[in-house]
């Protein structure tokens, strides 16, 4: 095995121990009635935008985006498209932060590069940034089900009520232009 791999599988190890308390966390954090409700809103926001423009969706797309990672923004980008989907000349976008989830991520990226550190002599920038790639698939998986959870919350906003929608509505998360796994549909009556 080389010696990225090592380092990948010992900083998985790592993150894997750490983030079973940081996702109960995380929990506790979004079963808090403030930070649902701004996660609800960076939704309503790309939906009232939606129905200013008149504009008719049939899927919503979340995307965490891997630039984020690289420049510690971890944004979000929220995506509201027609019915061609990703052949939507126009389609809706909003850039969301969800909040705690950076922090925990660069404090567990502190510690993690800090231990691997000491077992792995030098490592070096692309070594580190492969270890981040990797750990942040975590954070991934927490903001997905944080997503499917809001499910019944955004449904009952105005905002989704006044948006034109396509006889089928579906949300996903995933990829950017790449793959992802459909949250929640909805078939117009």
């Amino acid at each position: 095995m080389d010696r990225l791999e090592q380092v990948k599988e010992a900083a998985d190890r790592l993150e894997r121990e750490r983030f079973a308390a940081r996702c109960r966390e995380l929990e506790q954090v979004y079963a808090g009635r403030d930070y649902r409700a701004m996660a609800v809103q960076a939704f309503t926001g790309l939906m009232d935008m939606a129905a200013e423009q008149d504009k008719e969706t049939a899927w919503l797309g979340i995307f965490p985006l891997h630039v984020g990672l690289a420049t510690g923004s971890h944004e979000v980008l929220l995506a509201l498209y027609g019915e061609e989907f990703y052949f939507d000349p126009l389609p809706l976008c909003r850039y969301w932060r969800p909040p705690v989830f950076d922090l925990y991520f660069e404090e567990d990226m502190e510690q993690i590069m800090k231990e691997l550190r000491r077992h792995f002599p030098r490592i070096w920038r692309y070594e580190e940034d492969a270890v981040r790639r990797l750990c942040v698939e975590y954070y991934h998986a927490a903001l997905w089900r944080l997503c499917a959870g809001l499910e019944e919350e955004i449904l009952e906003t105005e905002s989704f009520r006044r948006m034109k929608r396509a006889q089928r509505f579906t949300a996903f998360f995933g990829r950017f232009r790449g793959e992802g796994e459909i949250l929640w549909q909805l078939e117009n009556k």
